[in-house]
């Protein structure tokens, strides 16, 4: 009964230890900009269920109503699984000036990157994300919307069997890849921070659904801590 016990065990490890994810969200920049000549920084780092990541998230307004945004993300993941994500967006933001500042803004922007672990992939990521925020003199929160547009492409298996390339869904059973065409997601986030004027402590919850039937693994969810600074 006990090497029963112990090959169970060890066959559903590999099973665990198959599960790759090919999509994984990097926390929103959401910088609350208020009025021209302000800058945001962001440094942060998330863990979901398979992937850490640090982010590194830059905003400025150069002209009252609009901002500008740059993201850069680091991914890690398990068997020695990397990716990278650089963004740049822009967009319109609108204050209501008080000394609880109600700011509503729309950002968007397109990015892209690399994906290296059982298969290797480049990818473009276009998004669209609006949102709605409260700044204070020692506390923000906000809640946003993004959607995601991503599209895969220089598709290298990796010397990865056609079996296994079916078995992780990369492959349907009419042939198409998952290069084959753009897959959507809808991410939301609840952000808070809180601490001095100018450096604040935050903390963001993001959640993820795709956009119709999508059969590879994708993380459903993120979790980052980091430290914001305003100028």
């Amino acid at each position: 009964m006990k090497t029963l016990y112990f090959i169970t065990c060890l066959f559903m490890l590999c099973l665990c230890s198959c599960t790759r994810y090919y999509y994984c969200p990097n926390a929103m920049n959401v910088p609350l900009l208020s009025k021209e000549k302000q800058a945001r920084v962001v440094v942060s780092t998330g863990a979901s269920d398979e992937v850490n990541n640090t982010n590194y998230q830059l905003a400025y307004s150069p002209l009252q109503h609009l901002g500008i945004m740059a993201n850069y993300t680091s991914y890690k993941g398990e068997s020695k699984a990397s990716a990278s994500l650089r963004e740049f967006g822009a967009g319109y933001y609108y204050s209501d000036g008080g000394k609880a500042k109600l700011v509503l803004d729309v950002y968007g922007g397109f990015g892209g990157g690399y994906f290296h672990s059982d298969v290797n992939m480049n990818f473009q990521r276009f998004f669209v994300q609006p949102g709605i925020g409260l700044r204070t003199k020692y506390f923000d929160m906000a809640f946003n919307i993004r959607v995601c547009a991503i599209k895969y492409t220089q598709f290298d298996a990796n010397g990865q069997s056609l079996d296994y390339l079916e078995q992780q869904h990369l492959i349907d059973a009419d042939g198409i890849r998952i290069d084959s065409k753009a897959h959507t997601f809808i991410e939301s986030a609840f952000t808070l921070r809180g601490g001095s004027k100018h450096i604040k402590l935050q903390v963001q919850f993001l959640g993820v659904n795709a956009v119709g039937y999508i059969p590879w693994k994708y993380e459903s969810g993120l979790t980052s801590v980091g430290i914001y600074v305003g100028f």
